[in-house]
């Protein structure tokens, strides 16, 4: 049986590794998104942008395989913003202590440009949004992009249960 979905597309999935392993990866979604939720709104909630940019990237892989774009794009700019802010906060502390020092490295080995990861029509956006957060002013995408990404994932949670059952 087949059912029509709008946030999940199985069809990548399904014809790489087949029907059975789409039952096994549901459940394992199904149980993540409270860890999901958590992680994002926890993350916004207390600026710990080291939480948003590890979460979005967890979650990322596990909603890219079962073919969720629009939820994966946003995910994609919050661990760019997450990576973006937490590195931002580091350089500018008078120490770091031997955690800090290995998370600074790590996030000045990756790429955060933001031409070399988006699209230009993403660019102006996120640049004033860069802008913004080191000026210390209010932040208006990143909030977006997680209530956004909360939605969805929420929505993509009830649709998977629904697939499950029909499979």
């Amino acid at each position: 049986m087949s059912l029509e979905t709008k946030y999940i597309d199985l069809s990548f999935t399904k014809e790489m590794y087949g029907e059975e392993t789409v039952g096994m990866l549901l459940p394992l979604y199904i149980e993540q998104v409270a860890e999901f939720l958590d992680g994002l709104s926890s993350g916004l909630e207390k600026k710990d942008w080291g939480l948003l940019g590890r979460i979005a990237h967890k979650t990322k892989g596990s909603v890219s395989i079962l073919g969720m774009k629009m939820l994966e794009g946003d995910l994609r700019k919050l661990q760019f913003f997450g990576e973006y802010f937490t590195k931002f906060e580091l350089q500018k502390k008078v120490s770091l202590d031997d955690e800090e020092k290995r998370e600074l490295e790590n996030l000045s080995n990756k790429t955060l440009r933001v031409s070399d990861l988006f699209i230009e029509e993403e660019s102006d956006e996120i640049n004033l949004e860069l802008k913004r957060f080191e000026e210390g002013g209010q932040l208006s995408v990143v909030p977006e992009l997680v209530r956004n990404a909360i939605f969805l994932i929420e929505e993509s949670a009830k649709e998977a249960s629904l697939v499950l059952e029909s499979l």
